[in-house]
């Protein structure tokens, strides 16, 4: 950015905007990240009766719906910006 001279470009943008900055941040990246890595820990690799732990794979499912909730929200809000 510094070599096409557009360095201010971020620190405009996040002045302009930074409640939907803010939020794109927390749901792409560190909700929708942080969620799937924890479903994943949890989630078994086979089937449901080889860990024979079917509490943890609920639990995993559900984080999984809502990393997969919060990628559709960060979506949504970054459609919604367009060409900005």
């Amino acid at each position: 950015m510094l070599a096409t001279r557009r360095g201010s470009t971020p620190s405009r943008e996040l002045h302009a905007a930074p409640g939907t900055l803010t939020a794109l941040g927390v749901l792409g990246y560190a909700g929708s990240g942080s969620l799937a890595s924890l479903a994943l820990g949890l989630l078994p690799a086979g089937d449901i009766q080889a860990t024979g732990d079917l509490g943890s794979t609920v639990v995993g499912s559900r984080l999984a719906l809502g990393s997969a909730t919060c990628w559709a929200a960060y979506t949504a809000i970054a459609r919604r910006l367009g060409g900005a």
